[in-house]
């Protein structure tokens, strides 16, 4: 009977033995799963950090760009404001000048006309 508990209390600790190495192969299996987890996780966060930066950064030069444009634009549109001003007033002083030239001209020929009357007394 001694023998045969010697026999069990050995199959025992052999037994035991193999849980005892399977339970701490799995620990450190876990251990480094949930290292690689953690690494992963903290990859992943600084992934989206720079994302978020680079999102950022875009957004704020496609800002100043539009703001470029815009102020390009207005500046032309005031350009073109003032080329219209300018062609206006050079209308306005050439037609002056053609009423000008038909009022002198009109003062030409009333005169031609009047010349014309005294000279055949009519």
């Amino acid at each position: 009977a001694r023998q045969d508990v010697q026999e069990e209390l050995r199959a025992f600790h052999e037994t035991h033995s193999e849980h005892v190495s399977v339970h701490a192969m799995t620990t450190a299996e876990l251990r480094l799963e949930a290292e690689r987890l953690v690494q992963a996780h903290q990859e992943e966060t600084a992934i989206r950090v720079s994302h978020e930066v680079d999102l950022h950064h875009a957004k704020g030069t496609h800002e100043a760009a539009l703001n470029d444009a815009r102020g390009t634009h207005e500046a032309a549109l005031k350009d073109l404001a003032g080329s219209k001003d300018a062609e206006i007033q050079a209308l306005q002083d050439a037609t002056g000048t053609h009423e000008a030239a038909l009022v002198a001209l009109a003062s030409a020929k009333d005169a031609e006309i009047t010349s014309l009357q005294d000279a055949t007394g009519t």
